[in-house]
């Protein structure tokens, strides 16, 4: 069973409407649900191509926000992460996303990549 999760927040409410739903209509939903995430996964994805930068809050460790940018070069892609206390990176965050490039532009100049 799939546990759907809507701004951050877990649907239990599908869950507890499952008990007195049909099998059949259960699964209709839980098809809807991952059909809805997995068409915001794309536009988070786009997002991310676009601007070249990805951050999650508080998604792998409470509290943390990590923002991370990828390294596409001859010798594979890479990632430079910046997990960073959410209170801390909330109130720097142009700061912190700036750092980061920065940081990729260096690290491409050092390796003969001009980017």
């Amino acid at each position: 069973m799939s546990l759907a999760v809507r701004n951050n927040t877990p649907c239990t409410s599908v869950i507890q409407r499952s008990e007195k739903m049909g099998k059949v209509d259960f699964l209709l939903l839980d098809a809807q649900l991952e059909q809805a995430a997995a068409q915001s996964l794309m536009v988070q994805l786009e997002a991310i191509r676009k601007n070249g930068i990805s951050s999650d809050h508080c998604e792998h460790i409470e509290g943390i926000t990590t923002t991370t940018v990828a390294l596409d070069t001859v010798l594979g892609r890479f990632a430079i992460s910046m997990p960073i206390p959410t209170f801390r990176f909330e109130r720097k965050r142009v700061n912190y996303i700036e750092e980061l490039l920065r940081r990729k532009a260096g690290l491409l100049k050092e390796i003969g990549i001009d980017g």
